[in-house]
């Protein structure tokens, strides 16, 4: 039986050198182990419920469906995880549509080991990372949406990302920490869906 401590992970990659090589920096590390990968949409969402996962990583392009189709799918039959999207590219469209789609963050495919664990880090921390185009393109959105669901400081963080502010910085600007900012961030997450339903 598992320690309560460890965190479950369960990977959706077709690609098994990409899957395999995940499982074993997983498995390698002292807080996660990797409950279940598959090269299959369809056979993970049957089982996800059974996996119990904490975090979920989805490759952004599998075979039979779009990583935000998956995304969606996902979170309505298993909505207890966190969803990272992983992909090759940091196609700043394709990461906006996975955090619409209920993502909390991605990884690309070339993330080192050390930093792969590190955004795991993060996630469990009820933290995440946002680069500079994604808050533009946030921003975009919540003028075209009629019910905009961020705070005000939300709003304000977005504006300090999207002028290339560091975290140290926003902190510094509105008195507060890292940690809080990137919590923020993961709270603006969460409510991105929202701008795809008003």
């Amino acid at each position: 039986m598992l320690s309560k401590n460890i965190i479950r992970v369960v990977i959706i990659e077709d690609d098994e050198i990409i899957r395999k090589s995940y499982t074993s920096i997983i498995n390698d590390s002292e807080k996660y182990i990797c409950t279940a990968d598959y090269d299959n949409f369809e056979e993970a969402i049957k089982n996800i419920s059974k996996d119990e996962p904490k975090i979920i990583l989805i490759d952004s392009v599998l075979p039979e469906i779009t990583g935000v189709e998956g995304i969606r799918r996902i979170k309505s039959a298993y909505s207890k995880a966190d969803i990272l999207v992983l992909t090759f590219l940091e196609d700043d469209k394709e990461i906006f549509d996975a955090l619409c789609a209920g993502a909390c963050g991605y990884l690309t495919k070339n993330t080192k080991p050390e930093n792969f664990i590190r955004a795991l880090d993060v996630i469990v921390r009820g933290e995440a990372s946002m680069n500079t185009n994604i808050a533009k393109l946030v921003l975009d959105s919540v003028k075209r949406t009629k019910k905009n669901p961020l705070t005000s400081k939300e709003i304000e963080v977005l504006h300090q990302i999207a002028d290339g502010k560091s975290y140290s910085m926003i902190a510094e600007k509105l008195l507060t920490n890292k940690e809080t900012v990137r919590s923020q961030i993961k709270n603006i997450y969460k409510k991105l869906p929202l701008f795809t339903k008003t």
